[in-house]
């Protein structure tokens, strides 16, 4: 996920609990207008398609499955988004026969009359379905889950209709997200169960070019034919070999951005541009982030347990230990062991005893956790401390942004 590091969080929530729960199927009659309620996945696992049969003689959906700009992928990481989810939830909407659709969530403007909504909605439906089932047709035949887009096209057909759009999301990146959740990440062929570092495959592949000016004059060549997807291979392999040179990042920068500009969908978009300014330079581009203070404060044992994904094991090799935290009273540990660290939300009935504890503010304890102050600084500023608390501690990578693009062959 590209996240922008001066976006600011903590703002009073709209929020507002539903008072009245309702199941699938249930009719309910609201300020006299009666209303039928069905359950639907779409883009969230919890929305709700409201039927109203006869509203001042229309027969109405107001839903938030009909989407103008749809999305069956996220680039940024969401859960996956299942096709025969949102399939079921649109043929719903097809079965009630609704003369108009009123879709919430979406920026769609409302659908009206039978006909328009019948069509915009078994629109949808087979699009999703093409998807899927292509998608899933082809990898039995053996197609890889990153060729699967070489291979699909969508039908002139299903392109007559407005709603299937790239506008927001992009075709090509929803087949390889089908067959990765049905089987996982493996193909089914053995060259791809191992690689070699990428940094490593660019020097080999450089090596065997004849250097790196031969692969600058073949990108360069590429580029003067329009080539840009060849280019970008090119320029992606100068990248890792030496990430710090300002040659070939700008190269690299200038095909993502012409790839940016050719893609319809806003999200491929953003990602190709934002690749582009992180590797000329903008460091707030990262595919990092971290909670806002508040949360950690609000949620001081999920934040302690979060360590556990930092532990460094170059660093944890031959320690052991169980770690203490008692953050404005609230009490929690990890143990640290075999380059792991597990979470304890009660110590007292842990089966081995404290090595090490740290008694802090949860002030203190969010800025350490965000990366704003050091392990040193943290122990110095906490009230009190025991045991190998700073041996333990050290294990543990402390937070900083990382530019998408770095200069460096660090990872």
């Amino acid at each position: 996920m590209l996240v922008p590091q001066t976006f600011v969080v903590g703002a009073e929530s709209a929020w507002i609990p539903a008072d009245t729960e309702v199941a699938d199927g249930e009719t309910l009659t609201v300020e006299g207008i009666e209303m039928q309620f069905f359950h639907a996945i779409t883009d969230t696992e919890d929305t709700l398609t409201i039927w109203l049969e006869d509203y001042n003689g229309n027969r109405i959906v107001i839903d938030n499955v009909v989407w103008p700009q749809n999305n069956l992928y996220t680039l940024r990481g969401d859960r996956h988004r299942p096709p025969q989810d949102w399939i079921a939830a649109l043929k719903t909407i097809r079965d009630l026969q609704p003369d108009i659709i009123l879709p919430v969530s979406s920026g769609g403007n409302p659908i009206i009359g039978k006909e328009e909504c019948f069509d915009a909605v078994t629109s949808l439906m087979d699009m999703m379905r093409f998807i899927n089932d292509q998608s899933l047709r082809l990898t039995a035949q053996g197609v890889r889950p990153d060729e699967l887009t070489h291979h699909m096209s969508m039908p002139d057909s299903l392109l007559q209709s407005p709603f299937v759009n790239e506008f927001y999301g992009q075709f090509d990146t929803y087949p390889a997200a089908q067959p990765t959740f049905n089987h996982g990440w493996f193909s089914g062929y053995a060259e791809d169960i191992h690689s070699l570092p990428r940094a490593v495959y660019a020097d080999y592949l450089i090596q065997l070019s004849g250097g790196e000016e031969n692969v600058m004059a073949a990108y360069t060549a590429a580029m003067d034919q329009s080539e840009y997807l060849w280019a970008k291979e090119l320029a992606v392999n100068l990248y890792y070999a030496v990430p710090n040179n300002d040659t070939y990042r700008q190269a690299l920068a200038d095909v993502f951005r012409q790839l940016g500009q050719m893609s319809p969908g806003a999200i491929v978009r953003n990602f190709y541009i934002g690749a582009a300014q992180s590797l000329e330079g903008d460091t707030a581009i990262s595919l990092t982030d971290i909670e806002p203070k508040e949360w950690v404060i609000d949620n001081l044992a999920e934040a302690v347990d979060r360590l556990r994904i930092r532990i460094a094991p170059e660093r944890a090799t031959g320690v052991e230990g169980v770690l203490e935290f008692n953050i404005d009273g609230n009490r929690s540990a990890l143990h640290i062991r075999n380059s792991i660290a597990e979470f304890i939300p009660n110590p007292d009935q842990y089966y081995q005893a404290i090595d090490a504890s740290v008694d802090t503010s949860g002030d203190n304890f969010a800025a350490y956790y965000r990366g704003e102050i050091g392990v040193d600084e943290f122990l110095a500023n906490s009230s009190s401390t025991t045991g190998p608390a700073q041996e333990l501690l050290s294990v543990f990578d402390e937070f900083a942004v990382i530019p998408m693009y770095p200069d460096n062959r660090d990872l």
